[in-house]
């Protein structure tokens, strides 16, 4: 008698990994946000001509509507008048992309340029307005000083790193005197407080006014106290040639620092009659009555 075979089965596969699909669920969420790599800003990089405009903290270039382009911790024109210090800085921008809907993100950033510090006038010493490098990206330290002998306006000088003076001092070499530019009182209608800068080469680079804004009530604008309250004065700076971003990140600093100055200067108490004769009086030789009239012997 015949019997039929059993049926085949065939071995059982030994356990394997399946393999995924394009259907497969990923087990992991993917981050909310991606960054994308923000460009290196390369401090030789060319910068168009461009009008900076100082608003409270932030300084705008061409228009107030578009992002600050810098910005400092503290209102320039707000400090009260006495010796301050103020940090100023490049603001950078941060583009990021959403995952989910796909719209840009920016976030900004402020990156350390210089810090401005201002020192008034005391026990006959001029005024100190300095520009102490935060970056290696910048011109280096900058010091605002009267022209010298012989020449009108003040100056923006090059200050040289101490190391590199005594390297030039053991070498029984001179300390060279250079400035990046001069600034002298500009006329032709522009406005309040016109300057004009110049390179060491003569080169007209830029040029500063201030002009009324129509925003009242404006934070950080200073006041014009013969014309009332009806807007506050917004310092310019029209930048009128190419500059690569290391020179223009300086200069726009040390505007910064000289409009600081200016507005010291229009804001500082005015010395009185009596003040000046009290003055006077302090400076008597000794045995000489107070407001008394000195006698000259021929």
């Amino acid at each position: 008698m015949s019997t039929a075979p059993p049926p085949y089965n065939p071995p059982r596969p030994k356990d394997t990994t399946p393999s995924s699909t394009h259907d497969d669920v990923p087990t992991e969420e993917p981050p909310a946000y991606s960054q994308l790599e923000p460009n290196t800003l390369d401090p030789n990089d060319p910068m168009p001509p461009a009008t900076f405009s100082l608003h409270g903290r932030f300084i705008h270039a061409s228009t107030t509507s578009s992002d600050p382009s810098y910005q400092t911790n503290h209102p320039i024109l707000t400090l009260t008048h006495g010796s301050r210090q103020i940090d100023f800085q490049r603001v950078q921008h941060k583009y990021k992309t959403s995952n989910t809907t796909g719209q840009p993100v920016i976030s900004h950033r402020g990156k350390d340029i210089y810090t401005l510090a201002h020192h008034l006038p005391i026990l006959g010493m001029p005024f100190q307005a300095v520009a102490v490098p935060k970056s290696r990206k910048t011109l280096g330290e900058i010091h605002i000083a009267k022209a010298p002998v012989f020449h009108t306006g003040y100056r923006a000088n090059r200050v040289l790193p101490e190391q590199e003076v005594a390297r030039l001092e053991r070498k029984g070499e001179k300390v060279p005197r250079e400035y990046h530019w001069q600034m002298k009182e500009a006329g032709g209608g522009k406005g309040e407080e016109a300057w004009e800068w110049k390179d060491g080469d003569g080169r007209t680079v830029a040029v500063q006014w201030k002009e009324r804004s129509d925003v009242g009530g404006q934070p950080g604008s200073s006041r014009d106290p013969n014309a009332g309250d009806k807007g506050g004065w917004v310092p310019k700076l029209q930048v009128l040639v190419e500059l690569d971003r290391r020179t223009l990140d300086s200069l726009v600093a040390v505007w910064c620092l000289w409009v600081i100055h200016l507005h010291h200067e229009a804001t500082k108490p005015k010395k009185t009659w009596e003040d000046r004769m009290s003055s006077l009086a302090r400076k008597r030789p000794e045995g000489t009555p107070q407001g008394g009239f000195y006698a000259i012997k021929f």
